[in-house]
């Protein structure tokens, strides 16, 4: 086990007794904050009972580096005595409150088999797989611990874990990343679509009709799209769309088509959006409607920038839907534009 570097931040030596004293006032009407600033004090000066009493009392109060500190004191015996138990468990309040010291340092410790059974959780796991993955305050980036604790959390019962391990099997990121194994891949997208995962499903689709790793199967494809739009995955909603529109994998079918680029363009697809208004202003699985047409691609065309824009200012051109008139469009977009969005700004001047 490598020890466990004590991450404390050396606040000025030279503080006055007057700000102590305020120190001890604002900790003593539960500002936790201060109490955390006063085991830093007690630290410093080597007073380390002291410096667990304060940090002990701001973990009480939900101030997780105080916990994460306090983690660091019980695992270097440093002002009580040496308790790996109860150093696990402080780191683990440290992480569950966000403290990326307290995920890592748990993370060590888990991984040489210094924490008991009774911190193993598959949140805890998880959330030690995303500080890795990420890296962040000081916490290296390790791709190959992200991929061992998502792993962990998959088999703790996990969707997102399984979704995420993954993910780190699906392409190498560094020379120290998992190496690229698809057949594992297909095993954790599986296990977290069977959990309700709707990326995991949406990852599968991909896959099937693709023939990557797997025999290319577009009745496949239909399954776990259906399967991830149901979850809630928008992206799965509009391929769905997509097969029952142009019949690959299952039977052709408009009024399918529409429902399930309606269910994309509810959550912002602006795909589904822009499909949408296609089959509107082309009576395909509904009624010709001109108006309809105009509002889905004006949705696609706000969610995705002018790239997606040119159905929508052809209808303004001709005046489908809408008056033959620019001035409409302009002003909606000009307001947002001088509400600070970038984006409405190069819409504006688009249509300009």
């Amino acid at each position: 086990m490598k020890k466990i570097i004590l991450s404390i931040i050396i606040l000025i030596s030279f503080m006055n007794a007057g700000l102590i004293e305020a120190l001890h006032v604002h900790c003593s009407n539960g500002n936790y904050n201060r109490c955390n600033d006063l085991g830093y004090k007690y630290y410093n000066k080597q007073d380390y009972s002291k410096a667990a009493k304060f940090f002990t009392k701001a973990c009480d109060g939900g101030n997780s580096d105080g916990c994460s500190r306090l983690g660091e004191m019980y695992y270097n015996a440093k002002g009580v005595k040496r308790d790996y138990s109860k150093a696990a468990k402080f780191f683990a309040k440290a992480c569950d409150g966000g403290n990326s010291d307290g995920c890592s340092n748990f993370g060590e410790m888990y991984v040489d088999g210094e924490v008991e059974k009774q911190y193993h959780s598959k949140a805890m796991e998880f959330r030690i797989g995303e500080i890795y993955a990420y890296g962040s305050n000081g916490v290296k980036r390790d791709y190959s611990k992200a991929a061992k604790f998502f792993t962990k959390a998959c088999n703790s019962g996990s969707a997102k874990g399984c979704y995420r391990a993954g993910e780190m099997y699906s392409y190498t990121l560094d020379e120290e990343s998992p190496k690229k194994d698809y057949s594992k891949v297909v095993k954790f997208y599986t296990k977290a679509c069977n959990a309700g995962n709707g990326d995991g499903c949406f990852e599968l689709g991909l896959m099937y009709g693709r023939g990557v790793s797997v025999k290319k199967d577009y009745s496949k494809v239909v399954k776990f799209y259906t399967k991830a739009c149901d979850a809630g995955n928008a992206i799965g909603c509009s391929n769905l769309g997509f097969m029952y529109k142009h019949g690959e994998g299952t039977k052709k079918d408009y009024s399918k088509a529409v429902k399930f680029y309606t269910k994309a363009c509810d959550t912002s697809n602006s795909d589904g959006c822009l499909t949408l208004g296609s089959m509107y202003q082309d009576g395909e699985g509904t009624k010709k409607d001109y108006s309809k047409a105009v509002k889905f691609y004006t949705k696609a065309c706000d969610n995705s920038g002018y790239k997606r824009c040119s159905r929508l200012k052809n209808m303004y051109r001709k005046g489908e839907g809408t008056k033959q008139d620019f001035s409409q469009v302009k002003a909606h977009y000009k307001e947002h534009c001088h509400k600070g969005s970038l984006r409405a700004c190069k819409l504006y001047r688009y249509f300009k």
